[in-house]
């Protein structure tokens, strides 16, 4: 068979559906068949970035449901039925290097001649993505279909033979300017907490948003944004604040907390259990502390300020045990976190004086929370415990008038 007769066979055998091929498969000569299993090679790249990563590295890059989402959302974007897509996962799940590696690569094989641009915090980790990536063409190139171009092969920057495509990397505030793109993705916009906690550093993300990054997409463009929450007036936080209907929103806590979670999970369970299950997100969470676990885990950030109870008003309100005692109590109402039966409990007593004042006391109890069910109401908090005194509390108390 003459090439050109050879190439029109293999183009109409990649359209048909999967049982024709298969049969055309079994009764095709053994020339033909190495052809056609090359096809099959090809098509199985096409299908998505994680069916691409399995493929060239022969099953051994991991995959799991919320990085099929990854998958699906870049799939759509790449053939115009989404423009934004959101991403918000905790650290460790594989969102960078499915979304910021895997999905440019898949989407340069596709489309050689687009560009892409990556932004990051940083240079230094945009150039990392950039660089993956270019090394994966010079490793997988004939695979692929792509070759590098001589002379412009940088981590940060470098174009595809036959056409402009190419990729850009840069930090937010680095050089985009004068640059176009048909994809953009904006990886871990926020560096750390103090940048997330500061209004300076959030205008300064929000600025570049605006007046650089949206300016530099191509008419059928699309952005992706991908981060764990720090703030929630952070970059997503904003974009949620005001165009929030615009984006898909793949929003994934390490533990499902919501009954329409975008995996289908029950309240409690992890996202990725292969990997990180319910024990050792409790030990995450025991080790980063609650505002962490909050925000970067659960994509739940809280102000550092406090949310409905402000911490200004307990550091400048706060009374001793000696105070504490002379108040006359008209009512004490308890609350118990049964949170875990088995452990520890945390215990907040809300007191109102004859005087019509108020006082909270946060205790944690060393007994099982069982044990802290059996409160009782009468003045004093010895009594809070059935079976005696908390072994643990605090010695300070929050004084609200």
């Amino acid at each position: 068979m003459r090439s050109r007769d050879n190439e029109s066979v293999i183009g109409h055998y990649k359209k048909l559906p999967p049982a024709q091929r298969r049969a055309i498969a079994r009764s095709a000569s053994p020339t033909l068949r190495a052809e056609l299993a090359r096809a099959e090679r090809q098509l199985a790249m096409d299908h998505s970035p994680g069916a691409l990563a399995a493929v060239l590295t022969g099953g051994r890059e991991m995959q799991a449901p919320h990085l099929d989402l990854i998958d699906r959302a870049f799939v759509d974007m790449a053939e115009g039925r989404c423009d934004r897509v959101m991403l918000t996962m905790p650290p460790r799940h594989g969102k960078s290097r499915r979304a910021s590696r895997w999905a440019p690569l898949w989407y340069l094989r596709r489309n050689p001649g687009h560009r892409m641009m990556i932004a990051s915090y940083s240079a230094d980790l945009a150039d990392d993505h950039g660089r993956w990536i270019r090394d994966a063409i010079y490793t997988w190139g004939d695979d692929l279909g792509i070759q590098l171009a001589p002379g412009s092969k940088a981590a940060n920057h470098f174009d595809i033979v036959g056409g402009e495509g190419g990729l850009l990397a840069a930090g937010i505030g680095g050089g985009l300017t004068g640059r176009g793109a048909h994809i953009a993705i904006v990886d871990d916009p926020v560096k750390d907490k103090a940048d997330a906690d500061s209004p300076t550093m959030r205008k300064r993300a929000w600025d570049w948003w605006t007046s650089v990054i949206q300016t530099r997409l191509e008419p059928t463009e699309a952005i992706c944004l991908i981060q764990t929450r720090w703030h929630e007036d952070d970059l997503a936080g904003r974009i949620l604040a005001t165009e929030r209907d615009a984006w898909r929103v793949i929003d994934l806590p390490a533990i499902a907390d919501s009954p329409d979670d975008p995996l289908g999970r029950a309240p409690g369970e992890p996202l990725w259990p292969q990997r990180f299950d319910a024990a050792h997100h409790a030990r995450t969470r025991k080790r980063v502390g609650e505002r962490v676990w909050g925000a970067l885990y659960m994509q739940k950030p809280r102000p550092p300020e406090g949310g409905v109870w402000k911490r200004e008003w307990i550091d400048t309100a706060r009374i001793n045990a000696v105070q504490f005692s002379g108040i006359d109590m008209a009512r004490i109402v308890v609350a118990v976190d049964p949170v875990d039966l088995s452990a520890k409990a945390w215990v907040v007593t809300q007191c109102r004086s004859s005087h019509g004042a108020g006082v909270r006391r946060l205790v944690r109890s060393a007994r099982r929370t069982q044990d802290c069910l059996g409160v009782s109401t009468r003045p004093g908090l010895a009594s809070i415990l059935r079976d005696g005194p908390p072994t643990e509390s605090v010695d300070r108390f929050a004084f609200c008038g």
